[in-house]
């Protein structure tokens, strides 16, 4: 009781792990989402790769059939996601997660408290100015404030940390984790070298590090150490340290 657990897994491992440990209370099952912008796409592609039923609607009719191209899972609505009738008659009470994710912050609040009062969805609110902030988080009634800006801010921050901090190797990303005591690091595997060819079990790592996933042509794998690290392979690493500037630095 009162441990940390760090899941390293496929999103739809993750979701069977969570589900048959009952940390999932109540499992995600569907989602309605307003907005087929960039992050309603992304958002709906792995929704429906872990198996939840998900409904986008879009105001664009070539967007719409955009999506319904590139997200075949997923149902794609052609309509005005602000019409309650319509977000009612497309199944709005009965979904577990709605995300409003229109260009515009008011038509994005007021749809996230018109989901709140119909149904018992999580609600998913983007917002695009930071001045909402604090009146999101002390006056208005909705789970969740996603701000855009701030994440590209982070992504940029953690982008330059990676670039600075450890330049000169093959360092892809670094990022911290547990309010920054530990960190997590992905190489990309440029050439040969005391890393590659050998089962992970049988390298003598470095203390408190761990490798997390091997990513190949595409496909992760989950080391059991059995696996082999391989040139061109992305290696993402747990380390209570960030002194690495090369994969074999990990070894001791």
């Amino acid at each position: 009781e009162g441990d940390e657990l760090i899941v390293s897994a496929t999103p739809r491992d993750a979701n069977y792990f969570f589900r048959k440990t009952g940390l999932f209370k109540h499992p995600l099952k569907s989602a309605m989402i307003i907005g087929g912008g960039t992050i309603g796409f992304y958002l709906a592609r792995r929704l429906t790769d872990v198996g939840i039923k998900t409904k986008i609607i879009e105001a664009d009719e070539e967007r719409c059939a955009l999506l319904n191209d590139e997200i075949p899972k997923a149902i794609i609505i052609n309509g005005d996601g602000t019409d309650e009738r319509l977000l009612l008659r497309e199944g709005l009470g009965g979904v577990g997660a709605f995300a409003a994710l229109t260009g515009i912050d008011e038509e994005n609040v007021l749809l996230s408290l018109f989901a709140n009062r119909v149904s018992h969805a999580r609600t998913i609110t983007k917002l695009r100015r930071l001045n909402y902030t604090e009146i999101m988080n002390n006056n208005i009634s909705v789970d969740h404030a996603v701000f855009p800006s701030l994440l590209t801010a982070d992504y940029i921050v953690k982008y330059a940390r990676s670039m600075l901090s450890i330049s000169g190797g093959n360092v892809e990303n670094a990022f911290d984790i547990l309010d920054k005591r530990a960190v997590a690091i992905e190489f990309f595997v440029t050439g040969e070298g005391p890393v590659t060819g050998h089962a992970i079990s049988s390298l003598k790592l470095k203390k408190d590090i761990i490798i997390c996933s091997i990513t190949r042509n595409e496909r992760l794998i989950i080391p059991t150490g059995r696996e082999d690290i391989r040139v061109g392979d992305n290696v993402l690493i747990l380390s209570m340290h960030s002194d690495f500037k090369d994969i074999k630095d990990i070894l001791a």
